[in-house]
């Protein structure tokens, strides 16, 4: 009897010896995987403030600009249109594919250093001594992609993420409208603008679908684009309606479009002669492109889009936020 009690003790030893440590593993790559998701979580917002930042060079440089040469009565041209002048001479220079090269290459060696300080520099104020996050992030890098005919400048953010097993490489990406100056109300341009936001839900939606590049049909499920394994999905909301005046009626529409994106899983579309087919295998990411008008002030803006961003991190989304056009609301649809 002794020895069969000593055999059976004998062999839970073994098996525990032998399962431990793949229990332990497993354990450990999880902990590793939260880690990682809390670090995603942490650059897009350092990075999304960088975005900011930026932002804010365009109209201080137009406004100094300005004031500079009405001092000397001297016209002033907006910052778009100085663009595209650059565009039009490295076009002559070096061709259209290669201009765009040139242009975001440029950019990008002036740029790409301050921006990643500042990103640096947010994700050190966010991180708190005990956070072991910031460890695992390395060699940040930043290229510029100028869309001038949408008025857009694109920052990709690429990053080494350190896992259990190793590194990962990984991208992100966020949106800086391009500031083009005051244009007068007579302006045609101006007035296109505000008329989207002037259409009823239905045409405003697709307007700003076309914008945005959309190259799926209109009633095609979920989505609008399809690239590279990349689903997208364009929506648009007008902040300064009164259905949108508090936060979390502002929270739950976009926490839907989110819901929506998240349980897509590809789709047959057969209309007329054509013909779609999304698989789930072909599904690589997932994002939701939003845009709001540019007077959207709120107060709550900002940490409710932050909020938001975090609710489509959990789900594995990327969320960014275009602002185009002026909303009237006193003029438009009610």
């Amino acid at each position: 009897m002794k020895g069969r009690a000593g055999s059976a003790r004998g062999s839970i030893s073994l098996e525990a010896a032998l399962f431990l440590p793949l229990v332990l593993l497993l354990l450990f790559f999880l902990l590793s995987q939260i880690v990682a998701v809390s670090a995603r979580l942490k650059l897009q917002g350092a990075l999304a403030r960088t975005a900011a930042e930026l932002s804010l060079l365009g109209p201080a440089a137009q406004l100094a600009e300005a004031g500079a040469l009405a001092a000397f009565d001297a016209p002033a041209a907006g910052l778009e249109d100085e663009l595209q002048d650059v565009s039009t001479v490295l076009a002559q220079l070096f061709g259209d594919s290669a201009a765009d090269l040139v242009l975001d290459a440029a950019s990008t060696s002036l740029l790409g250093p301050w921006i990643v300080s500042r990103t640096r520099f947010w994700l050190a104020d966010g991180a708190a001594a005990a956070d072991t996050w910031p460890d695992t992030i390395r060699d940040l890098s930043v290229c510029l992609d100028w869309q001038i005919g949408r008025q857009q400048l694109w920052i990709c953010l690429t990053w080494r993420q350190r896992h259990l097993l190793g590194y990962q490489t990984c991208t992100t990406r966020q949106v800086i409208p391009l500031w083009t100056g005051l244009k007068p109300a007579q302006d045609p341009a101006g007035d296109a603008d505000l008329s989207l936001w002037q259409l009823d839900n239905f045409s405003r939606g697709q307007a700003f679908r076309s914008q945005m590049g959309a190259t799926l049909p209109y009633d095609f499920p979920v989505i609008a684009t399809f690239e590279q394994g990349e689903a997208t999905a364009i929506k648009s909301v007008d902040l300064t309606r009164p259905t949108y005046q508090s936060s979390a009626a502002f929270e739950d529409q976009i926490g839907a479009f989110l819901d929506s994106l998240a349980a897509f899983k590809g789709a047959d579309y057969a209309k007329g002669d054509r013909q779609i087919r999304i698989g789930p295998e072909q599904i690589a990411s997932r994002r939701l492109l939003l845009v709001i008008p540019e007077n959207s002030t709120q107060g709550w803006l900002a940490d409710s889009l932050a909020r938001l961003s975090a609710r489509a991190g959990a789900k594995n989304l990327c969320f960014e936020v275009v602002r185009s056009g002026i909303s009237r609301p006193e003029s438009g649809q009610p």
